[in-house]
């Protein structure tokens, strides 16, 4: 019979390569997302921004040159599907996610801040091929699935009755 402890030592030893793989995914998509997608020049936008990180969040900023700050964020857990509304020279990325997992606010809004949730996240982009979709859905999808692997989340199940 094999023991917690060893059982506990296999899964970190499995879970690093996990997280050695999420390291290097997370970066690639946060570079395919914002350098090779160009964001469409926009009515009254001064700033867009799309940031990935370690913990598995996507998060858009949109900020207009009246100050209003548009915010979205998705936790890639909650993940479904990417779909893409476009063509090759400008449409929307959207992060869909099963539930109200998209968290959206607003701030800086003269007609007052807005907290609210959705089942999607949308991003603008222009100039964006076939394959380059892929490769976003392809990397969503992988880190989603090493997110779910997290070793933290296995010492906790081996740590039960």
């Amino acid at each position: 019979m094999v023991s917690k402890s060893a059982l506990a030592v296999v899964l970190l030893i499995c879970c690093s390569f996990q997280n050695n793989e999420l390291e290097e995914l997370v970066p690639a998509l946060q570079n395919t997302l914002q350098h090779s997608l160009q964001f469409p020049a926009q009515i009254n936008t001064a700033k867009t921004k799309v940031e990935v990180n370690q913990a598995g969040f996507v998060r858009y900023t949109q900020t207009l040159k009246s100050g209003k700050q548009n915010y979205a964020s998705l936790n890639l857990c909650k993940f479904l599907k990417l779909d893409y509304w476009g063509t090759t020279q400008s449409g929307m990325l959207i992060l869909r996610s099963a539930k109200n997992n998209v968290i959206i606010q607003t701030f800086n809004d003269p007609a007052g801040d807005v907290d609210s949730m959705s089942t999607h996240l949308d991003i603008p982009v222009a100039s964006i091929e076939p394959d380059q979709l892929n490769t976003v859905e392809q990397q969503l999808q992988r880190i989603k699935v090493l997110l779910q692997k997290k070793p933290q989340l296995a010492i906790n199940h081996l740590s039960g009755p």
